[in-house]
Protein backbone atom coordinates (compact mmCIF):
# COMPACT_ATOMS: atom_id res chain seq x y z
CA UNK A 1 0.00 0.00 0.00
CA UNK A 2 1.55 3.70 -1.08
CA UNK A 3 1.48 6.36 1.40
CA UNK A 4 0.89 9.60 -0.07
CA UNK A 5 0.77 13.10 2.00
CA UNK A 6 -0.99 15.79 0.68
CA UNK A 7 -1.23 19.33 2.19
CA UNK A 8 -4.51 20.78 1.50
CA UNK A 9 -4.70 24.56 2.37
CA UNK A 10 -7.76 26.03 3.45
CA UNK A 11 -8.64 30.10 3.49
CA UNK A 12 -10.72 31.01 6.57
CA UNK A 13 -11.77 34.52 7.09
CA UNK A 14 -11.96 36.01 10.21
CA UNK A 15 -13.39 39.43 10.88
CA UNK A 16 -11.96 41.13 14.38
CA UNK A 17 -14.42 44.33 15.00
CA UNK A 18 -11.96 46.65 17.10
CA UNK A 19 -12.37 49.27 19.58
CA UNK A 20 -13.51 51.89 17.39
CA UNK A 21 -15.86 49.95 14.89
CA UNK A 22 -17.08 48.30 18.35
CA UNK A 23 -17.12 52.26 20.02
CA UNK A 24 -18.98 53.69 16.54
CA UNK A 25 -21.61 50.95 16.83
CA UNK A 26 -22.66 51.92 20.44
CA UNK A 27 -22.39 55.72 19.68
CA UNK A 28 -25.23 55.44 16.78
CA UNK A 29 -27.69 53.91 19.53
CA UNK A 30 -27.17 56.78 21.76
CA UNK A 31 -30.12 58.95 22.10
CA UNK A 32 -28.97 63.36 21.83
CA UNK A 33 -29.18 62.94 25.52
CA UNK A 34 -26.84 60.55 25.96
CA UNK A 35 -24.77 61.80 23.33
CA UNK A 36 -24.35 65.47 24.99
CA UNK A 37 -23.33 63.18 28.31
CA UNK A 38 -20.95 60.96 26.66
CA UNK A 39 -19.48 64.16 24.49
CA UNK A 40 -18.99 65.97 28.36
CA UNK A 41 -16.87 62.74 29.21
CA UNK A 42 -14.69 63.29 26.06
CA UNK A 43 -14.00 67.02 26.40
CA UNK A 44 -13.04 66.23 29.94
CA UNK A 45 -10.69 62.96 29.45
CA UNK A 46 -8.91 64.07 26.56
CA UNK A 47 -6.51 67.09 26.52
CA UNK A 48 -6.81 67.95 23.16
CA UNK A 49 -10.64 68.41 22.36
CA UNK A 50 -12.57 71.38 23.50
CA UNK A 51 -15.90 72.86 22.61
CA UNK A 52 -16.42 74.80 19.48
CA UNK A 53 -17.77 78.28 21.30
CA UNK A 54 -13.67 78.51 22.70
CA UNK A 55 -12.42 78.84 19.04
CA UNK A 56 -9.60 81.08 19.77
CA UNK A 57 -7.58 77.98 21.82
CA UNK A 58 -5.30 79.08 24.04
CA UNK A 59 -2.41 76.79 23.32
CA UNK A 60 -0.24 78.43 26.22
CA UNK A 61 -2.91 77.59 28.77
CA UNK A 62 0.08 75.19 29.99
CA UNK A 63 2.85 76.42 30.90
CA UNK A 64 6.64 74.79 30.72
CA UNK A 65 9.27 75.61 33.18
CA UNK A 66 11.41 74.17 35.30
CA UNK A 67 9.36 75.96 38.21
CA UNK A 68 5.92 74.45 37.34
CA UNK A 69 4.78 71.30 36.31
CA UNK A 70 3.53 69.95 33.07
CA UNK A 71 0.38 68.55 32.05
CA UNK A 72 2.05 65.12 31.58
CA UNK A 73 3.45 65.76 34.92
CA UNK A 74 -0.06 66.69 36.95
CA UNK A 75 -1.57 63.88 34.90
CA UNK A 76 0.98 60.77 36.68
CA UNK A 77 -1.33 60.06 39.31
CA UNK A 78 -3.66 58.92 36.84
CA UNK A 79 -2.08 57.26 34.16
CA UNK A 80 -1.75 54.51 35.19
CA UNK A 81 -5.19 54.16 35.92
CA UNK A 82 -5.88 55.32 32.70
CA UNK A 83 -3.38 53.40 30.91
CA UNK A 84 -5.03 50.25 32.21
CA UNK A 85 -8.34 51.41 31.52
CA UNK A 86 -7.54 51.80 27.45
CA UNK A 87 -5.94 47.68 27.85
CA UNK A 88 -9.43 46.95 29.08
CA UNK A 89 -11.24 48.91 26.82
CA UNK A 90 -9.54 46.75 24.07
CA UNK A 91 -11.19 43.84 24.89
CA UNK A 92 -13.70 43.05 22.91
CA UNK A 93 -16.65 40.37 24.00
CA UNK A 94 -19.10 38.43 22.39
CA UNK A 95 -22.64 39.88 24.52
CA UNK A 96 -21.02 43.30 22.75
CA UNK A 97 -21.35 42.18 19.54
CA UNK A 98 -24.90 40.23 19.94
CA UNK A 99 -27.99 42.52 19.00
CA UNK A 100 -30.64 43.28 21.86
CA UNK A 101 -33.57 41.67 20.47
CA UNK A 102 -35.38 41.25 24.01
CA UNK A 103 -38.51 44.05 23.13
CA UNK A 104 -38.11 46.36 26.09
CA UNK A 105 -40.93 47.03 28.82
CA UNK A 106 -43.16 49.93 28.06
CA UNK A 107 -41.83 53.02 30.08
CA UNK A 108 -44.84 55.01 31.53
CA UNK A 109 -44.56 58.20 29.38
CA UNK A 110 -44.58 55.46 26.33
CA UNK A 111 -47.76 54.41 27.52
CA UNK A 112 -49.24 57.42 28.22
CA UNK A 113 -47.91 59.20 24.42
CA UNK A 114 -49.44 55.99 22.82
CA UNK A 115 -53.09 56.82 24.34
CA UNK A 116 -52.21 60.53 23.60
CA UNK A 117 -51.67 60.21 19.90
CA UNK A 118 -55.14 57.82 19.91
CA UNK A 119 -57.43 59.70 21.98
CA UNK A 120 -56.28 63.51 21.06
CA UNK A 121 -56.62 64.59 17.38
CA UNK A 122 -55.64 68.26 17.74
CA UNK A 123 -51.96 69.29 17.42
CA UNK A 124 -52.23 71.91 19.71
CA UNK A 125 -53.88 69.86 22.64
CA UNK A 126 -51.56 67.03 21.58
CA UNK A 127 -48.55 69.38 22.01
CA UNK A 128 -50.25 70.65 25.75
CA UNK A 129 -50.39 66.77 26.14
CA UNK A 130 -46.57 66.13 25.38
CA UNK A 131 -45.67 68.72 28.20
CA UNK A 132 -47.61 67.58 30.58
CA UNK A 133 -46.30 63.87 30.10
CA UNK A 134 -42.48 65.66 30.30
CA UNK A 135 -43.08 66.98 33.71
CA UNK A 136 -44.96 64.19 35.50
CA UNK A 137 -43.61 63.41 38.75
CA UNK A 138 -42.35 60.14 40.08
CA UNK A 139 -45.85 59.27 41.53
CA UNK A 140 -47.46 60.43 38.14
CA UNK A 141 -48.52 63.81 39.41
CA UNK A 142 -48.48 67.31 38.27
CA UNK A 143 -46.98 69.71 40.72
CA UNK A 144 -48.92 72.94 40.78
CA UNK A 145 -45.73 75.07 39.62
CA UNK A 146 -45.29 73.16 36.16
CA UNK A 147 -49.19 73.75 35.90
CA UNK A 148 -48.79 77.25 36.14
CA UNK A 149 -46.31 77.67 34.08
CA UNK A 150 -48.32 75.46 31.00
CA UNK A 151 -50.42 77.65 31.67
CA UNK A 152 -48.82 81.14 31.81
CA UNK A 153 -47.55 79.20 28.39
CA UNK A 154 -51.00 78.61 26.61
CA UNK A 155 -52.89 81.64 27.63
CA UNK A 156 -56.56 81.58 26.32
CA UNK A 157 -56.40 77.90 26.25
CA UNK A 158 -58.52 75.58 27.96
CA UNK A 159 -55.79 73.64 29.61
CA UNK A 160 -58.25 72.59 32.43
CA UNK A 161 -60.33 70.54 29.65
CA UNK A 162 -57.52 68.99 27.86
CA UNK A 163 -55.95 67.84 31.81
CA UNK A 164 -59.34 66.64 32.73
CA UNK A 165 -59.09 64.53 29.23
CA UNK A 166 -55.60 63.53 30.05
CA UNK A 167 -57.07 62.38 33.53
CA UNK A 168 -58.59 59.57 32.05
CA UNK A 169 -56.28 57.94 30.64
CA UNK A 170 -54.73 54.79 32.05
CA UNK A 171 -53.60 53.79 34.64
CA UNK A 172 -55.80 55.42 36.75
CA UNK A 173 -55.38 58.13 38.38
CA UNK A 174 -52.67 59.72 36.73
CA UNK A 175 -52.10 63.52 36.20
CA UNK A 176 -53.87 64.31 39.61
CA UNK A 177 -52.31 67.18 41.16
CA UNK A 178 -52.94 65.88 44.80
CA UNK A 179 -53.13 62.80 46.66
CA UNK A 180 -57.40 63.59 47.23
CA UNK A 181 -57.61 64.38 43.36
CA UNK A 182 -55.64 60.95 42.75
CA UNK A 183 -57.94 58.95 44.58
CA UNK A 184 -60.92 60.83 43.45
CA UNK A 185 -60.01 60.31 39.79
CA UNK A 186 -60.08 56.51 40.56
CA UNK A 187 -63.25 56.71 42.43
CA UNK A 188 -64.96 57.99 39.39
CA UNK A 189 -63.58 55.60 37.12
CA UNK A 190 -65.55 52.74 39.72
CA UNK A 191 -68.48 54.82 39.67
CA UNK A 192 -68.51 55.14 43.51
CA UNK A 193 -67.43 58.58 44.08
CA UNK A 194 -70.14 60.51 46.06
CA UNK A 195 -70.94 63.50 48.66
CA UNK A 196 -69.79 61.28 51.09
CA UNK A 197 -66.65 60.20 49.50
CA UNK A 198 -66.29 63.75 48.71
CA UNK A 199 -65.81 65.01 52.03
CA UNK A 200 -63.83 62.07 53.45
CA UNK A 201 -61.01 63.37 50.66
CA UNK A 202 -61.50 67.17 51.86
CA UNK A 203 -60.55 65.93 55.33
CA UNK A 204 -58.18 63.05 54.83
CA UNK A 205 -56.19 64.45 58.21
CA UNK A 206 -58.77 63.39 59.74
CA UNK A 207 -58.79 59.60 58.56
CA UNK A 208 -54.86 59.73 58.98
CA UNK A 209 -55.18 60.71 62.42
CA UNK A 210 -57.94 57.77 62.65
CA UNK A 211 -60.94 60.25 63.71
CA UNK A 212 -63.66 57.71 62.57
CA UNK A 213 -65.94 58.82 65.59
CA UNK A 214 -65.43 62.88 64.45
CA UNK A 215 -65.69 61.68 60.80
CA UNK A 216 -68.86 59.64 62.16
CA UNK A 217 -70.48 62.62 62.91
CA UNK A 218 -69.82 65.05 60.63
CA UNK A 219 -71.73 62.72 58.02
CA UNK A 220 -74.74 61.36 60.47
CA UNK A 221 -73.25 57.56 59.15
CA UNK A 222 -72.13 54.42 61.67
CA UNK A 223 -68.88 54.01 62.10
CA UNK A 224 -68.48 50.46 60.46
CA UNK A 225 -70.01 52.45 56.99
CA UNK A 226 -67.20 54.83 58.00
CA UNK A 227 -64.47 52.10 58.22
CA UNK A 228 -65.93 50.44 54.92
CA UNK A 229 -65.68 54.13 52.79
CA UNK A 230 -61.71 54.23 54.39
CA UNK A 231 -61.34 50.66 52.81
CA UNK A 232 -62.16 51.49 49.84
CA UNK A 233 -60.39 54.62 49.64
CA UNK A 234 -57.19 52.65 50.63
CA UNK A 235 -57.63 50.41 47.84
CA UNK A 236 -56.95 52.53 45.24
CA UNK A 237 -53.28 53.29 44.40
CA UNK A 238 -51.80 56.47 45.99
CA UNK A 239 -49.00 56.41 43.15
CA UNK A 240 -50.07 55.49 39.48
CA UNK A 241 -46.79 55.93 38.22
CA UNK A 242 -45.15 53.28 40.91
CA UNK A 243 -45.84 50.15 38.56
CA UNK A 244 -43.81 51.72 36.38
CA UNK A 245 -40.18 52.76 35.82
CA UNK A 246 -40.21 56.35 35.66
CA UNK A 247 -36.86 58.89 35.88
CA UNK A 248 -38.55 62.46 36.59
CA UNK A 249 -35.47 64.08 35.58
CA UNK A 250 -35.92 62.79 32.26
CA UNK A 251 -37.82 64.40 29.79
CA UNK A 252 -38.23 63.83 25.95
CA UNK A 253 -36.50 65.76 23.42
CA UNK A 254 -36.66 65.00 20.04
CA UNK A 255 -33.48 63.62 18.37
CA UNK A 256 -34.97 64.74 15.08
CA UNK A 257 -37.37 67.48 13.81
CA UNK A 258 -39.77 67.00 11.06
CA UNK A 259 -41.69 70.31 9.68
CA UNK A 260 -44.07 69.55 6.59
CA UNK A 261 -44.95 72.61 4.19
CA UNK A 262 -47.06 72.55 1.79
CA UNK A 263 -46.84 68.46 1.27
CA UNK A 264 -42.75 69.22 1.65
CA UNK A 265 -41.15 67.16 4.04
CA UNK A 266 -37.96 69.10 5.71
CA UNK A 267 -36.05 67.11 8.47
CA UNK A 268 -33.37 68.52 10.96
CA UNK A 269 -31.21 66.65 13.50
CA UNK A 270 -31.71 68.53 16.75
CA UNK A 271 -28.27 69.37 18.09
CA UNK A 272 -29.08 72.77 19.75
CA UNK A 273 -28.35 71.37 23.46
CA UNK A 274 -24.96 69.43 21.96
CA UNK A 275 -21.91 71.52 21.83
CA UNK A 276 -19.82 70.92 19.09
CA UNK A 277 -16.48 69.50 19.76
CA UNK A 278 -13.10 70.46 17.94
CA UNK A 279 -9.43 68.98 18.00
CA UNK A 280 -6.67 71.21 19.10
CA UNK A 281 -3.56 69.83 16.97
CA UNK A 282 -1.24 72.56 18.10
CA UNK A 283 -1.90 71.98 21.88
CA UNK A 284 -0.71 68.25 21.15
CA UNK A 285 2.53 69.48 18.70
CA UNK A 286 3.63 71.28 21.47
CA UNK A 287 3.14 68.34 24.16
CA UNK A 288 4.62 65.84 22.33
CA UNK A 289 7.85 67.87 21.82
CA UNK A 290 8.30 68.11 26.04
CA UNK A 291 10.11 64.78 27.35
CA UNK A 292 7.85 62.01 29.20
CA UNK A 293 7.62 58.44 29.74
CA UNK A 294 7.14 56.14 26.85
CA UNK A 295 3.76 54.99 28.26
CA UNK A 296 3.15 58.61 28.82
CA UNK A 297 3.60 59.02 25.14
CA UNK A 298 1.97 56.26 24.27
CA UNK A 299 -1.23 57.32 26.38
CA UNK A 300 -1.12 61.03 24.19
CA UNK A 301 -0.63 59.33 21.20
CA UNK A 302 -3.78 56.55 22.11
CA UNK A 303 -5.56 59.97 23.16
CA UNK A 304 -4.85 61.78 19.61
CA UNK A 305 -6.08 59.31 17.82
CA UNK A 306 -9.05 58.91 19.62
CA UNK A 307 -9.91 62.54 19.59
CA UNK A 308 -9.24 62.60 15.74
CA UNK A 309 -11.74 59.27 15.11
CA UNK A 310 -14.10 60.40 17.63
CA UNK A 311 -14.83 63.48 16.15
CA UNK A 312 -15.79 61.58 12.70
CA UNK A 313 -17.72 58.87 14.48
CA UNK A 314 -20.24 61.75 15.47
CA UNK A 315 -19.68 63.44 12.36
CA UNK A 316 -20.89 60.21 11.00
CA UNK A 317 -23.85 59.25 13.02
CA UNK A 318 -25.63 62.46 12.31
CA UNK A 319 -25.12 61.61 8.29
CA UNK A 320 -26.79 57.93 8.91
CA UNK A 321 -29.32 58.91 11.42
CA UNK A 322 -30.52 61.78 8.71
CA UNK A 323 -30.33 59.08 6.18
CA UNK A 324 -32.44 56.88 8.20
CA UNK A 325 -34.65 58.79 8.92
CA UNK A 326 -35.49 60.64 5.50
CA UNK A 327 -36.38 56.76 4.62
CA UNK A 328 -38.51 56.04 7.06
CA UNK A 329 -40.17 59.74 6.22
CA UNK A 330 -40.80 58.73 2.81
CA UNK A 331 -42.20 55.46 3.44
CA UNK A 332 -45.03 56.70 5.39
CA UNK A 333 -45.83 59.58 3.82
CA UNK A 334 -49.76 59.14 4.18
CA UNK A 335 -49.49 58.70 7.86
CA UNK A 336 -47.83 61.91 8.18
CA UNK A 337 -49.82 64.13 5.35
CA UNK A 338 -53.47 62.94 6.27
CA UNK A 339 -54.94 63.23 9.61
CA UNK A 340 -55.37 60.07 11.16
CA UNK A 341 -53.66 58.60 8.02
CA UNK A 342 -52.62 54.82 8.04
CA UNK A 343 -49.00 53.39 9.23
CA UNK A 344 -47.84 51.93 5.83
CA UNK A 345 -46.37 48.26 6.84
CA UNK A 346 -42.27 48.55 7.14
CA UNK A 347 -39.35 46.65 8.12
CA UNK A 348 -35.44 46.83 9.17
CA UNK A 349 -35.19 45.25 5.88
CA UNK A 350 -36.93 48.06 3.71
CA UNK A 351 -34.79 50.76 4.52
CA UNK A 352 -31.68 48.80 4.41
CA UNK A 353 -31.99 48.48 0.66
CA UNK A 354 -32.91 52.00 0.35
CA UNK A 355 -29.99 52.99 2.18
CA UNK A 356 -27.14 50.66 1.25
CA UNK A 357 -26.54 50.21 5.07
CA UNK A 358 -27.01 46.85 6.87
CA UNK A 359 -30.08 46.13 9.14
CA UNK A 360 -28.19 45.99 12.48
CA UNK A 361 -27.01 49.72 11.35
CA UNK A 362 -31.07 50.45 10.75
CA UNK A 363 -31.65 49.06 14.22
CA UNK A 364 -28.92 50.91 16.09
CA UNK A 365 -30.18 54.03 14.34
CA UNK A 366 -33.55 53.90 15.24
CA UNK A 367 -33.13 52.80 19.24
CA UNK A 368 -33.81 54.94 21.48
CA UNK A 369 -34.52 58.09 18.73
CA UNK A 370 -37.95 60.00 19.00
CA UNK A 371 -38.71 62.44 16.15
CA UNK A 372 -41.29 65.51 16.78
CA UNK A 373 -44.01 65.74 13.92
CA UNK A 374 -47.02 67.37 12.95
CA UNK A 375 -48.88 64.38 14.50
CA UNK A 376 -47.14 64.26 17.36
CA UNK A 377 -43.49 62.77 18.76
CA UNK A 378 -42.53 59.00 18.33
CA UNK A 379 -39.87 57.14 18.49
CA UNK A 380 -38.45 55.99 15.29
CA UNK A 381 -39.42 52.24 16.19
CA UNK A 382 -42.81 53.04 16.20
CA UNK A 383 -43.38 53.69 12.54
CA UNK A 384 -41.87 49.87 11.41
CA UNK A 385 -44.32 47.05 12.01
CA UNK A 386 -46.04 44.16 9.58
CA UNK A 387 -49.34 44.39 7.91
CA UNK A 388 -52.19 42.12 7.04
CA UNK A 389 -54.61 42.30 4.14
CA UNK A 390 -57.97 43.24 5.79
CA UNK A 391 -59.50 46.26 4.23
CA UNK A 392 -61.11 46.42 1.14
CA UNK A 393 -59.44 45.46 -2.28
CA UNK A 394 -56.58 43.46 -0.10
CA UNK A 395 -55.39 46.82 1.55
CA UNK A 396 -52.55 46.28 3.83
CA UNK A 397 -53.03 47.48 6.78
CA UNK A 398 -50.26 47.66 9.96
CA UNK A 399 -50.50 45.16 12.80
CA UNK A 400 -49.47 48.43 14.55
CA UNK A 401 -52.39 50.63 13.57
CA UNK A 402 -55.41 47.78 14.95
CA UNK A 403 -53.70 46.96 17.67
CA UNK A 404 -54.48 50.77 18.73
CA UNK A 405 -57.62 50.50 16.80
CA UNK A 406 -58.05 47.06 19.75
CA UNK A 407 -56.85 49.30 22.46
CA UNK A 408 -58.86 52.22 21.90
CA UNK A 409 -62.04 49.87 21.39
CA UNK A 410 -61.59 48.34 24.29
CA UNK A 411 -60.63 51.02 26.51
CA UNK A 412 -63.85 53.07 25.49
CA UNK A 413 -66.25 50.01 26.32
CA UNK A 414 -69.32 49.77 28.50
CA UNK A 415 -67.46 48.61 31.91
CA UNK A 416 -70.61 47.03 32.26
CA UNK A 417 -70.86 45.12 29.24
CA UNK A 418 -67.10 44.30 28.06
CA UNK A 419 -66.86 43.10 24.40
CA UNK A 420 -65.69 39.81 23.61
CA UNK A 421 -62.90 39.30 20.58
CA UNK A 422 -66.22 38.44 18.59
CA UNK A 423 -66.86 41.91 19.78
CA UNK A 424 -63.79 43.45 18.84
CA UNK A 425 -63.88 41.73 15.15
CA UNK A 426 -67.64 42.67 14.57
CA UNK A 427 -66.80 46.91 15.66
CA UNK A 428 -63.33 46.85 13.73
CA UNK A 429 -65.24 45.71 10.44
CA UNK A 430 -67.50 49.09 10.99
CA UNK A 431 -64.50 51.09 10.94
CA UNK A 432 -63.03 49.01 7.69
CA UNK A 433 -61.23 46.37 9.04
CA UNK A 434 -61.78 42.78 8.37
CA UNK A 435 -59.69 40.19 10.87
CA UNK A 436 -60.43 37.27 12.31
CA UNK A 437 -61.19 36.58 15.88
CA UNK A 438 -58.07 34.45 16.21
CA UNK A 439 -56.32 37.43 14.94
CA UNK A 440 -57.59 39.89 17.20
CA UNK A 441 -57.33 37.52 20.19
CA UNK A 442 -53.64 37.45 19.49
CA UNK A 443 -53.35 40.95 19.28
CA UNK A 444 -55.26 41.48 22.36
CA UNK A 445 -52.95 39.11 24.52
CA UNK A 446 -49.49 40.52 23.26
CA UNK A 447 -51.24 44.14 24.72
CA UNK A 448 -51.39 41.71 27.89
CA UNK A 449 -55.23 42.66 27.67
CA UNK A 450 -56.99 40.67 29.81
CA UNK A 451 -60.31 38.51 28.41
CA UNK A 452 -64.00 39.81 28.72
CA UNK A 453 -64.58 37.86 31.03
CA UNK A 454 -61.28 38.83 32.84
CA UNK A 455 -61.96 42.51 32.48
CA UNK A 456 -65.59 42.25 34.10
CA UNK A 457 -63.55 41.82 37.54
CA UNK A 458 -61.33 44.21 37.52
CA UNK A 459 -61.13 47.81 36.77
CA UNK A 460 -59.30 47.84 33.33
Amino acid sequence: MKLTQQLNQKQTQSIKINQQLQESLNLLKLSNQEILKYVNDLVKDNPFLDYEKNKKLNINKIEFNSNQPSYIENYKKNIKRNFNEINKSNLVTNRDLIENTLEQKKSLREHLTQQLNIDINSPEEKLIGKMFINVLDGNGYINEEDLNNIYNKFAGIKIEKILKKLQMFDPPGIFARNLSECIKIQLKEKNLFNENYKFLLKNLDLIAKNKISTLSKKLNLKENEILKMIKVIKSVNPKPASVYDVNEEITIIPDIILEVNHGIFKVTINKSFIPKINFNKNYYNQIKKKKMLRREKEYLKDRYIKGKWIIAALNNRLTTLEKVTKEIINHQKKFLLIENGPLTPLNLKNIAEKTGLHISTISRATTNKFIETPRGTFELKYFFSTGIECGPNSLIISNKIIKEKIFSLIKKEDKNKRMSDEGIVFKLKSLGIKIARRTAAKYRISMKIPTSAQRKNINF
